[in-house]
């Protein structure tokens, strides 16, 4: 050991998200869970944050929903993804 600190190396979204989407349905539902009031509460995020947020929600989150046969899930991270847009548009 050379007392070096490895650098870390974050996963692509799509590894990432992937690996949620073949997680078990409860921890499926967890990160939903996650998301949505992570939703509810970013508006004092910068608005770039806010859209690259949205646009992750929208390509990788909605459709775990989907495939977790959710449909409470769904509806509510779709109702505050339109929420959100119409926030960062006006």
């Amino acid at each position: 050991m050379t007392g070096m600190v490895k650098e870390k190396r974050k996963k692509s979204l799509d590894v990432y998200f992937g690996g949620i989407a073949t997680a078990p349905i409860l921890e499926r539902r967890v990160k939903l869970a996650d998301r949505l009031d992570n939703l509810h509460t970013l508006d004092e995020w910068k608005q770039e944050r806010i859209a690259k947020y949205l646009d992750e929600t929208r390509t990788y989150v909605l459709p775990i929903a989907q495939f977790t046969e959710s449909t409470h899930w769904l509806k509510e991270l779709e109702r505050e993804c339109e929420r959100i847009s119409r926030l960062i548009t006006t």
